[in-house]
């Protein structure tokens, strides 16, 4: 497959800089790139059972954000204890 890909100057500027930092060609750099974000999971995937057990819990999502920042809470105080 050929891909054409439009970039601005300062993109541009930044893979030239970038690949040469890693002595490589612009375009192998850009394709490590691409095949390196495809080995990724998309998030909505990662995200997809944790959002189906959020839905079928029947919990609001003022409940959520309140329990999320409760276990936040709880993890820094668990880091700094001195805090």
């Amino acid at each position: 497959m050929t891909l054409v890909i439009e970039l601005t100057a300062e993109q541009e500027s930044r893979l030239v800089d970038r690949a040469a930092n890693e002595g490589r060609d612009p375009t192998d750099y850009a394709r490590a790139l691409i095949e390196r974000g495809l080995l990724v999971p998309a998030f909505d995937e990662v995200a997809a059972p944790l959002r189906q057990e959020f839905e079928q819990s029947g919990m609001s999502e003022e409940a959520l954000e309140g329990l999320i920042g409760s276990a936040r809470n709880a993890a820094y105080r668990d880091r700094h204890p001195e805090a």
